[in-house]
């Protein structure tokens, strides 16, 4: 049976109602309820029903908040933030406060500015940083987005990737370099946005207005350290020369002295120009060319090649000294036999395709202008006009098409050209392995374009703004978030938790905080408790490890 025992601690008695259970055969007390002090005792004795406690349970979304929080304090970017960002206050918060707000939205759930006040209220941000969720209006961004100038946003990302190079300790012998583009909403007829072009599309909108992006990483780390906003209408080869000064001036903030970093870039960012200008720069590379750049290379038989081991796995190689455009290179031609089953698909449909087309053309009434344009486009589809010998003619007012396949180089493309590709670097101190490894590498910077494609997670788009400045500080929050989750991502692995990026985000947003609020009429003030709900052994692990 229940009973009322009193405690005395500092000095005060306390009240409990206590049951005595036997637990292993010996009595033990159990407090089922806190009374409080003689005066409570009594008030709650003399007058229940005015005195009876009211309990509400709220639930926020904790972990994901809390932890990216946790580590733009660990980075320190307030404090970057606000040397750099203007003062100008809306709403309790100063703009590097709604950058930062703004940038944990994306990584969580990238959606619009006016859908922010409905997500951040139901997650515990608005108690963290200290503002009223439903004064975060879209004018409200807009307004603190609207000071920043693009000479404040280079400071920023300077220091910032400063902090990240340092605190990572982040090597930066060989960087990966590439670039993408997303589409936008802006309107055709918008004169203002100078930024947004139509272009080739890598998610095939070429309906809409794009901006292009290049980004910058560590090999080691997939952590942004240099980005750009440009002309989605400006091919990649054009771009890139525009960036080389600036990469570098970039570099020597994190490293002081250029001294053996090497640049990797694709074969899409490669020319003349480029070498030169990162010959100037004082950088080293590994790039790519295509193979018709030097056909004397090409001619070395498949034969000749040596395996290599790379990452566990082995790739034919071949080494060999080559001068390009007047700077001797070290050339490796690889070969792989999965990119030559998909150069070899591709051809052989480019190929049925052409002859489909020569067949249903042949004795046909076309009009010979028409006919000779689209056998033209056809022809110069990759290898189709090397094997594909064409002639034509008319006879009884009717096209005549002779062709024939030239077996000797269908032979040669099919058995010794696909699969091959061509580096070229500065490194002739790099082994093969070394080479190979360093270009392959380019597809970690492809994951990460992956990423901020992502509809769940730190995705650039929907991107609901247009004009230049606004687009750039959109990125601008959106490559923070980017870099917020590869930090918290790292320190997890740090402890040897194996988790995608992605599902970390989904573990941490999963733990929740339950808010049990209390109170009791008679003016007494109600008493708040704070605390995570249960969770998974797994996700457990997750919150220690990253310290929330």
């Amino acid at each position: 049976m229940p009973s009322l025992q009193r405690k005395k601690i500092k000095g005060h008695w306390y009240w409990y109602l206590v049951e005595c259970r036997r637990v292993n055969g010996k009595p033990r007390p159990f407090i089922l309820k806190y009374l409080g002090r003689n005066e409570k005792l009594l008030q709650l004795l003399t007058n229940p029903g005015a005195n009876a406690a009211q309990t509400g349970i709220t639930t926020y979304a904790y972990g994901a908040v809390r932890s990216l929080l946790k580590v733009a304090e660990d980075l320190g970017l307030s404090e970057v933030f606000g040397r750099h960002f203007p003062d100008q206050e809306r709403n309790g918060l100063n703009v590097a406060q709604t950058l930062l707000l703004a940038s944990i939205y994306r990584a969580l759930t990238p959606g619009s500015k006016r859908a922010f006040s409905t997500w951040a209220r139901r997650t515990a941000l608005p108690y963290l940083v200290g503002f009223d969720p439903a004064h975060m209006t879209s004018q409200h961004f807009w307004d603190q987005m609207n000071a920043v100038t693009d000479e404040q946003l280079k400071l920023v990302e300077t220091e910032v990737s400063r902090k990240v190079v340092e605190q990572v300790g982040l090597p930066l012998e060989v960087l990966l370099y590439d670039v993408t583009n997303f589409y936008t909403y802006v309107s055709t007829g918008n004169t203002r946005n100078r930024v947004c072009q139509r272009g080739h599309n890598k998610q095939r909108r070429n309906d809409l207005r794009q901006f292009s992006f290049a980004l910058l990483v560590a090999r080691h780390q997939p952590l942004p350290i240099w980005w750009a906003v440009y002309e989605g209408n400006l091919p990649d080869v054009a771009a890139f020369p525009t960036f080389i000064a600036r990469i570098r001036t970039a570099l020597q903030a994190f490293a002081g002295e250029i001294k053996d970093i090497t640049v990797v870039v694709d074969k899409g960012n490669y020319s003349k120009r480029i070498q030169q200008q990162l010959e100037q720069a004082g950088l080293d590379w590994i790039g790519s060319l295509p193979l018709a750049t030097l056909p004397e290379v090409c001619r070395i038989e498949k034969r000749q090649f040596y395996p290599v081991t790379v990452a566990g796995r082995e790739v034919l190689a071949y080494r060999l000294e080559r001068s390009l455009w007047g700077k001797d290179l070290t050339l490796v031609m690889t070969f792989s036999e999965g990119l030559r089953d998909g150069q070899l698909r591709g051809y052989e449909q480019r190929l049925a395709k052409t002859t489909a087309f020569l067949k249903v053309a042949n004795g046909s009434k076309r009009g010979m202008v028409k006919l000779r344009n689209e056998l033209t486009a056809l022809l110069a589809r990759e290898h189709v006009g090397e094997v594909v010998k064409v002639t034509l003619g008319t006879e009884a007012g009717r096209i005549k098409l002779d062709w024939r396949i030239d077996l000797k180089r269908h032979r040669y493309l099919c058995d010794e050209y696909f699969g091959r590709r061509l580096l070229l670097t500065t490194r002739a101190d790099f082994t093969d392995e070394e080479i190979i490894r360093g270009y392959d590498g380019l597809g970690t910077i492809e994951n990460v374009f992956r990423r901020m494609k992502d509809p769940f997670h730190l995705s650039v788009i929907p991107e609901y703004h247009w004009t230049d400045q606004k687009i750039r500080v959109h990125v601008f929050t959106c490559v923070i978030g980017l870099i917020l989750t590869g930090l918290l991502h790292k320190r997890v692995r740090d402890h040897g938790i194996e988790i995608s990026a992605g599902r970390l985000l989904d573990e941490l947003s999963s733990v929740r905080e339950v808010w049990a609020t209390e109170s009791v009429s008679g003016g007494t003030k109600p008493s708040v408790k704070r605390q995570l709900e249960d969770m998974s052994q797994e996700t457990r692990r997750i919150v220690e490890a990253i310290g929330i």
